[in-house]
């Protein structure tokens, strides 16, 4: 009898720590940790004098409210200053009171707030990107102009850069800042974090010991340990690395369909073996729905969802770059939306009316056109910029701004190859630097689809409010570019053919890549 019962205890046991999350490795929970730290703001080190420990009395005003889908609501990190979680959020925003507000790691903001400095920025330039699954291809460009290669890169960069308060001029400022906030930190300083100890202690654990980095060594080590933070952000997977939490990669399974490319197979390739699966195979499984906690529908996918697949990935278009199972190609398109955006300011046509510099024009007026660094604090970045009514010249062109930037040499190559690729072009040993230019003009990143009921509001600037405004923009935008009144437009646009009708099955579609990400 008492092996019986020690028998049943064990097997309790197992059943109890097998349901319960596994805790992330020592270095994530870091990342995490330096990731919601406040203290490398600009507002912190204005204001703490010398009390690297405790909280300043009034937070960034910038964190007062949150503009939410539902109207606004106290920010949930109401009361600190600038970190990258303020941008960033996750189940910070999540209670009894707003179970809804849950994010993939953006915010719900067209353009994300950031302190008022002198240089009169109020906003940053594009929407806050959502962050899973974005740091883990190698090799593939960050942020909507590709501006890194890296997440440390990006990391480096965005601790000492204006989201976090810093003006290009105090880039040497800010960095010094960095390493006295991680000398100085004792453990009492108040972070969402289970790692309550000192940043010395933090990095001891992983035989790191920060009195014996230099400065420059310290902020590395920082910068890396944020990045495999963000390399640890991936949804839902099975024990083979596909993708598993949403209804469409349900479907695949239970259909007996491929839910990712063979070792020898291009993306492209698979794209097609999907499509060959939709013309020609019947009697369709089906996934009943089944209650989703963050968004405002069910997971599932029906007839409906099926209708909306066989749209987006033949005459819809929408997979030549949101490339299954990832949703997203990495690279770089234009699909007209600064355009749009500039058009809607300044009416219909005037973008077209703009002129661009050629890159030796470009060259000769560098302040003009390149956007400011620590270098060349003074330099304006005229076509990286929100429209505004009172400057017919302003607006934002993308990777055009980053393609032959002289202080962002060491993305040049690659940005390069990149643009090859987005181009679809076998061979660009050809091509000239106005050729490239010419290529970038206008062109983003193109962005995971998946679980996009947790991203609104979409595309760089924020124009789609929700999914049937960017199917109505993608619309517009096809028949402008059949027109050849699209400026550099994407060839896909040009052979994509949805019309209205196709909204509902479309959305419904969309909706069945969400899931319960937090």
């Amino acid at each position: 009898m008492s092996r019986f019962l020690c028998l049943m205890l064990m097997v309790f046991t197992f059943q109890i720590s097998w349901g319960q999350d596994e805790e992330d490795p020592l270095d994530v929970q870091l990342g995490e940790k330096l990731f919601k730290d406040d203290r490398f703001s600009h507002s912190f080190f204005n204001q703490n004098h010398g009390h690297w420990n405790s909280r300043l009395p009034h937070g960034d005003a910038v964190l007062e409210n949150l503009t939410t889908p539902s109207g606004m609501v106290p920010h949930p990190l109401k009361g600190q200053q600038i970190s990258c979680a303020s941008c960033h959020l996750v189940d910070q925003a999540h209670s009894s009171t707003n179970p809804a507000l849950v994010f993939a790691y953006n915010d719900f903001d067209s353009r994300s707030l950031i302190p008022k400095r002198s240089d009169q920025n109020k906003k940053t330039l594009r929407n806050s990107m959502n962050m899973v699954i974005s740091t883990l291809q190698n090799g593939k460009p960050l942020h909507w102009d590709g501006e890194f290669f890296s997440g440390k890169e990006l990391t480096c960069a965005t601790l000492v850069g204006r989201n976090m308060g810093w003006l290009p001029e105090e880039e040497s400022l800010a960095k010094k800042h960095i390493v006295e906030v991680l000398r100085n930190d004792n453990g009492t300083y108040p972070i969402d974090s289970d790692l309550s100890e000192s940043y010395q202690k933090n990095f001891a654990r992983l035989g790191i010991k920060i009195s014996q980095l230099s400065d420059q060594d310290l902020r590395d080590r920082v910068c890396q340990t944020i990045n495999i933070y963000m390399q640890s952000l991936d949804f839902a997977r099975d024990s083979q690395g596909h993708y598993s939490g949403a209804a469409y990669d349900q479907f695949l399974k239970v259909n007996g369909l491929r839910r990712g490319r063979r070792s020898n197979e291009t993306p492209q390739q698979y794209l097609q073996y999907l499509r060959d699966q939709l013309n020609y195979k019947k009697d369709w499984k089906f996934v009943g729905s089944s209650p989703l906690n963050y968004h405002d529908h069910d997971s599932r996918f029906g007839e409906l969802e099926l209708r909306g697949m066989k749209t987006f990935f033949t005459r819809g278009q929408c997979a030549s770059c949101h490339q299954p199972p990832d949703f997203t190609d990495f690279n770089f398109h234009n699909t007209g939306v600064s355009q749009l955006e500039y058009d809607q300011v300044h009416g219909g046509g005037a973008f077209s009316q703009l002129k661009w510099p050629d890159w030796e024009q470009r060259e000769l007026q560098r302040k003009k056109y390149f956007t400011p660094t620590a270098k060349h604090p003074h330099w304006q970045g005229l076509f990286a910029q929100e429209p505004f009514i009172t400057n017919l010249e302003a607006t934002d062109l993308g990777v055009w701004n980053v393609i032959g930037h002289p202080d962002k040499n060491s993305v040049q190559e690659r940005l390069k190859a990149n643009l090859c690729e987005s181009a679809r072009h076998p061979d660009c040993s050809t091509w000239s630097p106005d050729d490239y230019l010419s290529f970038s003009l206008g062109a983003f990143k193109t962005t995971t689809l998946r679980s996009l009921g947790q991203t609104a509001p979409y595309l760089h600037n924020g124009m789609g409010k929700d999914l049937r405004q960017v199917l109505r923009l993608y619309f517009a935008a096809s028949h402008m570019a059949r027109d050849g009144r699209l400026v550099n437009a994407d060839p896909m646009l040009k052979a994509m053919h949805m019309m209205p009708h196709d909204f509902e099955a479309l959305e419904a579609f969309l909706g069945s890549l969400d899931e319960d990400y937090d």
